[in-house]
């Protein structure tokens, strides 16, 4: 049975785009990366909730199609090698499929589907009424204690946790846990009697109840365990996804300066820090919560004109959190809430202001830029550090590693900005396929065109931007504003989204010159300098820029000269 058959037992209104299909069924495993990015505007087209229940599905399809194997070089080893066309396609998971083999060995073989169906009402009444109690198998094994908190007396599994299952399943492979089944034969015999008899009377044999206790009833358990772990690992799965798809769909706080405020523990200071709209630290300040600690940090933020501040959604000291929260509320500043997941990892980027900075504080600019621009700073993180899944180490680590990275290129796909490049990933499967689908390669470039892009580097001559292709292109010193430059880095910083045009194109030399000058400033001079909007109210004159590079007098040849050399030597590297 292949995937799209599989979909068919699926109970969703929203099926996946035929591309997703064919690219899902394709692949053992899932791998996010530059080949699938073509995907990634058929993905932002489905629901969050749609695409995790198929992510789902294919996982059961690989567990079918192993097991499927498996059975059927099993049966093969019986000697019985010709088996009737789409007989297993009537299974549609690993337990059914044990069954139809098991009916096949007993010698049922044109009766097989009604013991399958003899199967499926016993588990269906299992699941209702079947209780589980759970025991030690090894009085003195190391790994007891954990597991300690699920014994006790016998409990309805249709009342259990889903963490309970992923627990049990993973007491068992490790040969620690012994579950002890109270099935309640008489409702499972009650629920298959006309089954019983009706297959008694097609295989003309008296030993049909036998057959009941011997292939059915002894693997009513394993089947209760893989069926309910799976569930919950589905579960939890879904919860997960929509927490990170939340973080990453999360609303920009548009504000300059933008401040942060980080409550940790008792044993941290309350680190505040203040960002402007590039994300850059403005202002710092570690204090401790004592006295009027509240009222001192509301001052501290009045006093760098701050009118919007973020805070942690949770806290280990909510004590302090919460008078804050308050304070601030009271002080009439807008407050915005961030989820602190995962701070000790994003403090670990490699960013040097975060390096700089004491934990706390660090973790105040973390939380700011989480507001500024959720979907570079959560897409940025791994999935899996955050804390959303439960019991991470007995669950498939793969699993949920893959449907959050698929989750994350949805969220890329529906159009948002990308206004920096997550860590660890390639540029161009980022840009190409969402900004500029119809530029594939240097050829497709023609002057005048414009491109969305991301900066990949900055030098001194100018920054370099990634379009898309394997090429990168310059935008020279000069083309990267209207208004004087004398520094690439006050303008441009890696990561960055930008707009280009297309200047150049040199094909033998596979050069792309690109500026992001206003059309109707190309070939004039740079305005002079303005002052910025925060500084307007200063009566001191601005300094007269420096001048620039091209606006010396043609008698200064040599540095021109040498800055064109250090420009081609960079062009070759």
């Amino acid at each position: 049975m292949n995937y799209e058959d599989y979909l068919q037992t699926l109970d969703c209104e929203e099926i996946l785009p035929k591309s997703i299909i064919v690219a899902l069924s394709s692949m053992q495993k899932l791998s996010i990366n530059e080949d699938f990015s073509s995907h990634r505007v058929a993905l932002g087209s489905i629901s969050v909730d749609s695409l995790i229940l198929h992510v789902f599905a294919r996982y059961r399809w690989l567990l079918w199609c192993e097991h499927a194997s498996e059975v059927s070089r099993s049966l093969t080893e019986q000697g019985i090698d010709t088996l009737p066309e789409g007989i297993m396609d009537g299974c549609t998971s690993p337990d059914e499929l044990w069954m139809l083999s098991r009916s096949l060995q007993a010698g049922l073989v044109d009766e097989n589907q009604a013991a399958l169906a003899i199967w499926r009402k016993c588990i269906e009444s299992a699941q209702q009424h079947t209780r589980i109690e759970v025991e030690f198998a090894q009085a003195n094994h190391s790994r007891n204690s954990t597991y300690e908190s699920l014994l006790g007396a016998p409990k309805d599994i249709s009342e259990m946790e889903d963490m309970d299952w992923i627990r049990i399943r993973a007491g068992m492979k490790e040969s620690v846990l012994n579950p002890i089944w109270h099935h309640d034969i008489d409702s499972i015999e009650a629920a298959v009697s006309s089954d019983i008899k009706a297959l008694q009377d097609a295989s003309d044999s008296k030993n049909t109840k036998s057959f009941l206790q011997k292939q059915i009833m002894g693997h009513l358990g394993a089947a209760l365990v893989e069926r309910g772990s799976l569930q919950a690992e589905e579960n939890l799965a879904h919860a997960a996804g929509k927490a990170f798809s939340g973080y990453l769909r999360q609303v920009s706080v548009v504000a300059n300066p933008l401040g942060a405020a980080f409550v940790g523990s008792e044993r941290q200071r309350v680190g505040l820090a203040i960002i402007d709209r590039k994300g850059n630290l403005v202002a710092k300040a570690p204090i401790r919560p004592s006295g009027d600690w509240t009222d001192r940090v509301v001052r501290w933020f009045g006093e760098n004109r701050v009118q919007a501040v973020v805070l942690p959604t949770t806290a280990a000291a909510s004590h302090w959190l919460e008078p804050l929260n308050k304070s601030l509320q009271d002080a009439e500043l807008d407050l915005v809430s961030v989820p602190p997941d995962g701070m000790v990892t994003a403090r670990a980027a490699d960013d040097p202001i975060l390096r700089r900075a004491s934990a706390e504080v660090a973790s105040a600019i973390v939380l700011a830029r989480r507001a500024m621009r959720p979907l570079e700073e959560w897409g940025r993180m791994d999935p899996l550090r955050l804390g959303l899944v439960l019991n991470l180490r007995d669950q498939n680590e793969q699993r949920f590693s893959e449907l959050l990275a698929l989750l994350r290129e949805q969220s890329l796909g529906t159009g948002e900005p990308i206004m920096a490049v997550p860590l660890g990933t390639d540029l161009r499967a980022r840009v190409g396929s969402i900004l500029n689908p119809a530029v594939t390669c240097i050829e497709d470039l023609k002057p005048g065109m414009t491109l969305a892009g991301a900066i990949s580097n900055v030098t001194k001559f100018g920054a370099f931007v990634n379009i898309g292709i394997k090429n990168e292109g310059l935008v020279h010193i000069s083309e990267l504003s209207d208004e004087f430059v004398g520094e690439p880095s006050e303008v441009v910083k890696s990561g960055q989204q930008v707009t280009v045009r297309v200047l150049s194109v040199d094909l033998e030399r596979n050069r792309i010159a690109l500026t992001m000058r206003s059309e109707g400033r190309m070939g004039k001079k740079p305005l002079p300098r303005s002052l910025p909007m925060e500084d307007s109210y200063s009566t001191t004159a601005p300094t007269p820029a420096p001048s620039r590079p091209d606006e010396r007098s043609e008698g200064d040849v040599g540095s021109r000269s040498k800055a064109l050399q250090d420009l081609e030597r960079l062009f070759q590297k």
